[in-house]
């Protein structure tokens, strides 16, 4: 059976948490908080849970390794100050996904299509004329590929680590991602609404004969019609068009690149010869999925260009002047 750990401030080496930053004000003793009121015995963020104390660290009568017992403090300190960050964020949270999911993904492409005439492709297209046309649901996959590797770097926040930085915090990691897509969104609909262009996707062309019947035609539809884009078998709310310039699925996946060059590196504690490799593969993801994009007709060559030269302006107008820094708890 494994030894009894007591609740003493030396019963656990907690050497491996001495870069996570914890609470000042929140202080428990014997399953007390000091400044505020002890539910369930654990502080997490001015409450106690589980006969946690996050400030001393202590664990009782759990028969379990010191290693063990470590690595759950560290995951339980961690979910704590994640959770005390996404408490003080909760507003902009609401804000990113308002913008992205009601906003970008319903009203904004609905009045898009709302307003879309069917019309024969822009002629003298670069990338349509050296590219061939190809369909099908893969040419997404590179996109899906970082939006996977900025994921994990976000699982791998609760991973302990004796070296090296700090690990961000996925609240930070997440929130900087639906901004930028938020903000992204929110430009790309002033610019296709201000100009609407003749379709580039298969199912945007005059061939298509349930256009006219599928466009939003109320007040209702525009507001409340979900669109699952990429679809387009001809069925009402499996296709939209209108929504071209500039390119959404660039955005995000410039979006999720930035993202990933700025906090995988560091969360997968990747070395300097590593995080080079690392570079590279995400430019090069980035380039197969503007040339996808391409070859699937889902955007016109200039949508593509504009989507790759705009976004990391707008990271960097959103990292140098709006958000400098991450959040952090209070230390």
């Amino acid at each position: 059976m494994p030894p009894q750990i007591l609740c003493t401030p030396d019963a656990l080496d907690t050497t491996v948490y001495d870069k996570v930053p914890l609470f000042d004000e929140e202080l428990c003793v014997n399953d007390i908080c000091v400044n505020d009121t002890c539910v369930n015995d654990t502080c997490v963020n001015d409450t106690c849970v589980n006969d946690i104390c996050v400030h001393d660290i202590c664990v009782r009568d759990i028969q379990m390794s010191t290693e063990s017992a470590s690595v759950l403090l560290h995951v339980r300190r961690r979910f704590a100050n994640e959770l005390y960050l996404l408490r003080g964020q909760w507003r902009m949270w609401l804000l990113c996904f308002t913008a992205d999911v009601y906003g970008a993904s319903m009203v904004f492409r609905n009045l898009a299509f709302y307003r879309y005439r069917a019309g024969p492709r822009l002629t003298q297209d670069l990338g349509f004329d050296l590219l061939p046309e190809w369909q099908g649901y893969w040419t997404n996959s590179p996109m899906c590929v970082l939006q996977v590797v900025l994921i994990g770097a976000c699982a791998m926040s609760f991973v302990p680590r004796t070296t090296g930085p700090p690990a961000a915090y996925a609240v930070n990691i997440i929130r900087r991602w639906g901004m930028m897509i938020a903000m992204g969104n929110a430009l790309r609909f002033l610019t296709y609404m201000s100009t609407t262009l003749p379709g580039s996707a298969k199912h945007c062309l005059p061939s298509n004969p349930n256009i006219a019947k599928d466009q939003p035609k109320t007040v209702s539809d525009i507001l409340f019609r979900i669109t699952l884009d990429g679809v387009g078998d001809g069925r009402p709310g499996t296709y939209n068009c209108g929504d071209l310039t500039f390119s959404g699925h660039i955005l995000i996946t410039m979006t999720c690149a930035l993202c990933c060059l700025r906090y995988a590196p560091n969360a997968y504690m990747m070395t300097p010869s590593v995080q080079g490799w690392f570079t590279a593969m995400v430019w090069a993801t980035v380039a197969m999925q503007c040339t996808l994009t391409i070859m699937a007709r889902n955007h016109y060559t200039m949508d593509v260009v504009i989507s790759v030269y705009l976004t990391p302006l707008l990271w960097n107008f959103y990292t140098t002047k709006m958000e400098t820094e991450d959040m952090r708890p209070s230390l």
